[in-house]
């Protein structure tokens, strides 16, 4: 599977993808698209599922300015 850095990415997917790792557990609804490229002219919205009893932990790539996914 091919790898990616982050900053190879447009700045929109780059919003997105920090998006997905602080949402963790939820919903992210109404993300519009234009022409393909994800747009966030109008801000989505964000449901958050609480998980009362577990041990939430975040993304660690969040501490991070770059780091290599699999997309």
């Amino acid at each position: 599977m091919k790898t990616t850095r982050l900053m190879q990415l447009s700045r929109p997917h780059q919003i997105l993808i920090h998006l997905c790792q602080r949402v963790n557990h939820g919903s992210i609804l109404n993300l519009r698209l234009v022409d393909g490229q994800v747009s966030f002219g109008v801000p989505p919205e964000v449901v958050l599922d609480l998980k009362l009893d577990a041990d939430l932990k975040q993304h660690p790539e969040l501490d991070l300015g770059d780091f290599e996914s699999r997309l």
